[in-house]
C-alpha cells in the first residue's frame, strides 16, 4: 500500500501553491516585486499561480479592485473567473499589457 495516498500528494501541493502565492501578494504590495515582474507572472504562470483566476492576480496589485476587474476584463473580453493556465497567449498577453499600460499612467509605485 502506497504510505502517501494520492489525495495526500494533492492537499500538499494545493497548501504549497497557495502559500507561494500568499508570499508573492505580500511582496507585491510591499513593492518588493516590480509591477513589470507581477505582470510577467501573469503572462507566464509558474506552476503555483497557474490556477489562480485572472480576477484574483489582478485585485492582488493595490488600487486595483473588483470593479476594476471586472471592468478590464469585460473591455478586454476576458473571463475573470478564468484560470490563467485556461487562458491563451494572447489573452494573457493582454491582461499584461492592459495592467503595464494602467502602471504606466500611475507614474508612481503602487
Amino acid at each position: 500500500m502506497d504510505s502517501n495516498p494520492q489525495w495526500k500528494t494533492a492537499l500538499d501541493k494545493g497548501n504549497r501553491s497557495r502559500k507561494w502565492r500568499a508570499e508573492r501578494k505580500r511582496e507585491l504590495v510591499a513593492g518588493t516585486i516590480s509591477p513589470e515582474e507581477w505582470a510577467g507572472l501573469i503572462r507566464n504562470p509558474p506552476e503555483e499561480m497557474a490556477t489562480m483566476k485572472l480576477k484574483t492576480a489582478l485585485t492582488a496589485v493595490p488600487k486595483i479592485g473588483r470593479k476594476k476587474s471586472d471592468r478590464w476584463c469585460k473591455s478586454l473580453g476576458l473571463r475573470a473567473e478564468a484560470p490563467l493556465n485556461k487562458l491563451t497567449d494572447r489573452q494573457r498577453r493582454l491582461a499584461e499589457l492592459q495592467l503595464l499600460d494602467w502602471r504606466a499612467r500611475q507614474g508612481q509605485r503602487w
